[in-house]
């Protein structure tokens, strides 16, 4: 978080002291790069004279990266006095290079690790179950880390997590200022090089793995008091993508208003 940003939450705060103080922590969906259409400013303008928020996000943090910041993350908890944290981390462990650690081949031997149910053919074939289950248990701890940071520093604090959406896996990047900024694709290269050809099968992987996601933050929530799951995982329609893993200006406006206003003000009727 940049000095200059912190200030102007300070400032904020002592115009309005009565107001709830929101600390985003997170990646692109919190900070979208030279495109201030993300879930952070969709949320900002719902909540306009009614809630303060402190954006720490910067596109593309992995979960490590993320890590980084929770020193930060326990100074400003404590010391700006935060009644909620809203927490965007995960969405980069599963897309890109991460994505291709947990893909496979049809005729690559399958370590099933902890999946002694069924799981669907599609994934059978084509996701290392064992090598995906221990990066969602890895990923599981970081967030258990910063809900124990909550724990310590602001305990009746809520945290409010969330989903993403199920992406669009069809090879599109991501572009501004005329394409002069440029990333991406996160998911089609991996998917296609583990030898899925069709639309339908990439959006059906990626929809497991999100949903497997799901629920691990659920059990999260369900082990944790004061945790909260925003389920937007269904929220973006196929024409709302903006690449394979950001919405557009819509589809971030309907995810913030139909999904996480409802939730947040929740969150402050109880505060």
């Amino acid at each position: 978080m940049n000095p200059q940003a912190l200030q102007r939450f300070i400032n904020a705060t002592h115009r309005h002291p009565a107001l709830p103080r929101v600390y985003c922590l997170g990646d692109s969906w919190f900070q979208l790069p030279l495109k201030p259409v993300d879930l952070h400013q969709q949320l900002r303008g719902l909540f306009a004279g009614e809630a303060i928020f402190a954006n720490n996000a910067v596109p593309g943090r992995t979960t490590a990266e993320i890590k980084r910041q929770f020193p930060a993350l326990q100074r400003h908890l404590g010391a700006l006095e935060i009644d909620v944290l809203l927490v965007s981390m995960g969405g980069n462990d599963i897309a890109g290079h991460e994505l291709a650690e947990y893909l496979k081949r049809p005729d690559e031997p399958q370590n099933r690790g902890p999946y002694t149910a069924a799981v669907p053919a599609l994934v059978e074939r084509h996701v290392r179950l064992a090598t995906f289950a221990s990066a969602m248990t890895t990923l599981e701890e970081d967030f258990q880390r910063v809900i124990d940071i909550r724990d310590k520093v602001r305990p009746a604090c809520p945290v409010v997590l969330h989903t993403y959406a199920y992406p669009m896996p069809n090879g599109r990047r991501a572009t501004r200022l005329g394409g002069i900024f440029k990333a991406g694709p996160w998911l089609k290269p991996h998917l296609v090089a583990a030898g899925l050809t069709t639309l339908g099968d990439k959006k059906a992987l990626m929809r497991w793995l999100v949903d497997e996601f799901h629920a691990r933050l659920e059990g999260l929530a369900a082990r944790n008091r004061g945790v909260v799951v925003v389920d937007s995982r269904r929220a973006v329609k196929d024409s709302e993508w903006s690449d394979e893993i950001h919405p557009t200006e819509a589809g971030y406006e309907r995810i913030a208003r139909e999904h996480w206003q409802p939730v947040l003000m929740g969150v402050f009727e109880g505060l």
